[in-house]
Parts: structure tokens; C-alpha cells; sequence
């Protein structure tokens, strides 16, 4: 879910930091057989490719199974109902803050 993050200021864990239509719209498309690209968002620059023309998105083609992840992936009823199956792991809190550390260095 960070490729949705906005150019923002607010935290990264409140939900209004996602653009969510983009998340939804994306979504759709991969479910009705379309292709969608992809933005990536650097964590050090708070921007996203879309926004900003820093690299190209990635394509992302449709499948059978499509996953979506991300902290708060179910917080907005819209993206719940668009899933077939939810699947919540948790995970201790030194391994997330291990992968922070090595995504935004």
C-alpha cells in the first residue's frame, strides 16, 4: 500500500495519508483484466513517481490472485469489500522496525 501514499504531511499512519481512489481505481481495473502502473513512493523524499516523474511505475498486470498489504489496508470499507479473502499477520514489533530501518536507508 506505500506505492499510494500522497505528497503529504500528515503521519503515514493516519488514513488519509493514502490515496485511496488511486488504491480503488487500481484495484478495479486489475479485477476487470487490466493492466495498471504503479507508482513507488520514496520514504526519504516523502513523494511518489506519479507525482513527481522521478522513475517510471511499474506496470502491474492482472491475475488471479491479487495481494494488497500494508497497515492499514482495512481501515476503509470500500477496499474491504473489493477482497475475496483478508488475511491480518502480525508481526513482532523488532522485525517491523527492522524493515523500516532498511527500507528508508
Amino acid at each position: 500500500m506505500s506505492c499510494f501514499y500522497q505528497w503529504f504531511t500528515a503521519a503515514i499512519t493516519e488514513s488519509d495519508a493514502f490515496d485511496t481512489e488511486q488504491l480503488l481505481l487500481s484495484v478495479e481495473k486489475l479485477k476487470h483484466g487490466q493492466a495498471v502502473n504503479i507508482s513507488k513512493y520514496d520514504f526519504r523524499t516523502y513523494k511518489t513517481t506519479y507525482k513527481t516523474d522521478v522513475s517510471k511505475p511499474r506496470k502491474v498486470n492482472p491475475s488471479d490472485v491479487i495481494l494488497l498489504e500494508g497497515i492499514l489496508i482495512f481501515h476503509d470499507a470500500r477496499v474491504r469489500d473489493l477482497m475475496n479473502m483478508k488475511i491480518f499477520v502480525d508481526t513482532d514489533a523488532n522485525v517491523r522496525l527492522a524493515r523500516r530501518i532498511r527500507r528508508d536507508s
